[in-house]
């Protein structure tokens, strides 16, 4: 056998077979741990004959596998001379070994079990274990997390198991309630607030769990006087829901409706009074201005010439009082968003040759030179306010330029919009003036100095532009004269 002291003979040599054909690594040591013998399988393991193995010290032999903490336990064991088992991973195959160790007379016996397997085990089992408790440790966490989180909402939020009894309730809920969390944990919902039960939240409750669908709803909470914006979420045993206090909402959105419905009173009101006032002053006025036209036409005469103007004086102050009326009317319903426009393609250079004509017996249109080339797109415009805006300039570009001089009309088109401008050779607006031009009542320059009219005709003028969609300018050079210019749509088609 090579093992010195062991003897020779048939017995030995039968023994040395079995413990060749052992499947545990068999090592023999002497008192001073040097190897005596070792079995097939041991060479097998080490990749190295036994007389390289035997006479020398085991933890040089097998230095991989021997860590300070297992030599300690070997040298306990040898003196001790008690058996022991011990555990030894050796690097070199990555292999972990049961070691029993059995005391003899000469020394000491190793029975190495490869227990690999189970060690792998129980390391994946451990680390199993160490998976769980770190999602244990993370879910704890982030229970706890939520629970700040759910502590610290300023909106109330509950839980309810497929019972209907309370899981859950953070202290924003309590709160509302009015109750203390102790008394509802455990409770059914229905039971804590039994003017539900019976009632479409019991429905939506059981409809979130058949169908696993969210729901919402708003609700008056008499208890508090309060209204409440409630919705809810399945979750794995029930629901989960959260309301917010909407009271402040909900009476905002009352006293909305209550003012809307006040204000479309008022403005029922206002467009009656309107209707009256347009209808009961401009029916007068239809009778004064026809007979004054009546008149003008029979004292057509010589020799009556003054009456005759007295005729004309009547007729145009009547024309005047009625457009007069007509703003005012229109200037009240836009500041009440009630101006409607009768909008339709209109070609702007034939309407101003039209207006041109039919404002001549009131207005000195000689001196009014249309500069509109032909070709230039129509615009989309209500014809009675185009016919406005354009008799508001006309006009004060005569009355505020010198008799004789040209007040010239021109047209363009520019990026989708119309531009038409009204230029006068007056004594001009200065600078300080410009950006009060169309304000209500604002009367700048010779207007000021005159008193003529209230100070309503641009500003009247800059609504029906803005109806339009369109904007209003002016430009002025003092001693030079001054320009107006508004833009209108072009017509589509």
């Amino acid at each position: 056998m090579g093992g010195a002291g062991l003897g020779e003979g048939g017995l030995m040599e039968h023994l040395a077979e079995i413990l060749d054909s052992m499947s545990d690594a068999v090592i023999v040591l002497d008192r001073e741990g040097t190897v005596l013998y070792v079995n097939r399988l041991v060479e097998r393991l080490s990749g190295r004959p036994r007389q390289e193995l035997v006479g020398r010290p085991t933890w040089e032999v097998f230095a991989e596998a021997f860590t300070p903490e297992l030599f300690w336990q070997y040298a306990r064991t040898a003196q001790e001379r008690a058996p022991a088992v011990l555990e030894a991973y050796y690097p070199p195959l990555n292999v972990w070994f049961q070691v029993r160790v059995s005391p003899w007379s000469g020394g000491l016996v190793l029975l190495c079990t490869d227990i690999t397997a189970r060690k792998q085990i129980e390391r994946e089992r451990s680390e199993a274990l160490a998976r769980e408790e770190q999602a244990r440790a993370r879910a704890e966490e982030a229970r706890r997390r939520m629970v700040t989180i759910l502590e610290s909402m300023t909106d109330a939020f509950f839980a309810l198991d497929a019972e209907a009894r309370f899981t859950y309730v953070n202290r924003k809920a309590a709160e509302i309630w009015r109750m203390d969390r102790a008394q509802l944990i455990g409770r059914s919902v229905w039971e804590v607030f039994p003017q539900f039960a019976g009632s479409e939240m019991r429905r939506a409750y059981e409809d979130i769990l058949r169908n696993r669908q969210p729901f919402a709803i708003e609700f008056y909470y008499p208890p508090t006087d309060a209204w409440v914006n409630l919705r809810a979420y399945p979750t794995e045993d029930g629901i989960a829901g959260y309301f917010m206090d909407i009271t402040e909402r909900k009476r905002a959105e009352q006293e909305r409706e209550r003012l809307l419905a006040h204000l479309q009173e008022t403005n029922r009101a206002r467009e009656d009074i309107l209707r009256a006032v347009s209808h009961d002053l401009r029916n007068p006025l239809a009778g004064i201005l026809g007979q004054a036209q009546l008149l003008e036409r029979r004292l057509a005469k010589p020799g009556l010439e003054r009456e005759q103007h007295s005729a004309q004086v009547i007729a145009t102050s009547a024309q005047r009082m009625d457009t007069m009326i007509q703003d005012l009317v229109d200037i009240a319903r836009s500041e009440a968003g009630q101006l409607r426009l009768r909008r339709q393609p209109v070609d702007l250079r034939a309407f101003m040759a039209g207006l041109k004509e039919r404002l001549a017996a009131t207005m000195e249109t000689t001196r009014i030179d249309l500069q509109v080339p032909e070709g230039l797109p129509w615009v989309l415009a209500d014809p009675d306010r185009l016919e406005r805006i354009l008799t508001n300039l006309w006009s004060n570009a005569l009355k505020y330029s010198a008799p004789g001089t040209p007040v010239t009309v021109q047209a363009r088109h520019e990026d989708g919009w119309v531009i038409t401008s009204v230029t006068d050779r007056g004594p001009g607006i200065a600078p300080e003036d410009l950006a009060r031009l169309f304000e209500r009542y604002a009367r700048v320059g010779a207007g000021r100095e005159r008193r003529e009219g209230v100070g309503l005709g641009l500003y009247i003028t800059r609504m029906l532009v803005e109806a339009h969609g369109g904007r209003i300018w002016a430009e002025s050079q003092v001693g030079v004269g001054s320009t107006f210019s508004f833009s209108l749509p072009v017509a589509e088609g």
